[in-house]
């Protein structure tokens, strides 16, 4: 689907981008799907999935999309990573989990996925829920963004009005 001229909105609007030096392009996550645009002008979709944040581990160079969905790239394109969650602390039926809005991957190749009203869900490589984590836990239930940190591993979590938290190797996953 190589295209000479972005055809919409949703395809212009750009949540989030990231650089992959060994594509010489960049993927950037939109309404209309993970892009990827390459150095000469042209791109191609790479998901259908309107996709809010894209996210890299710094240490094996796995890419991530989260939106409609949760996905990996494989290479050539994205593709679904399936888990089921399950809160530990609240009854079947309270925890309806709904779509992720924005992505980290930790030095660890942790991915902490950010939900409305504060909950994190950490997957770990292998895509195996490992914890998750919400405002009881210290997460700002207006939480909106979420930053990895390569080197520490720590996760900045910025909120609409409760300022930023640190969640990381202080929070051990599985309680």
């Amino acid at each position: 689907d190589a295209q000479d001229q972005i055809a919409g909105r949703e395809t212009a609007t750009v949540a989030r981008w990231l650089e992959v030096p060994e594509r010489d392009s960049v993927f950037a996550a939109t309404r209309a799907g993970a892009l990827e645009i390459r150095a000469d002008g042209t791109w191609e979709r790479r998901s259908a999935h309107a996709a809010s944040s894209i996210a890299r581990d710094p240490a094996s160079g796995t890419i991530g999309i989260v939106g409609a969905g949760v996905e990996r790239w494989d290479g050539e394109r994205f593709r679904p990573v399936l888990f089921s969650l399950r809160h530990p602390r609240w009854p079947p039926g309270r925890f309806a989990a709904g779509s992720p809005i924005d992505l980290a991957i930790d030095r660890r190749g942790t991915w902490h996925l950010l939900y409305p009203g504060g909950v994190i869900a950490l997957l770990r490589p292998d895509a195996a829920v490992a914890d998750i984590l919400d405002p009881e836990d210290g997460v700002p239930s207006t939480a909106l963004r979420l930053l990895a940190h390569p080197e520490t591993g720590e996760v900045f979590v910025g909120s609409a009005g409760e300022g930023v938290v640190v969640v990381g190797p202080a929070i051990t996953p599985g309680k």
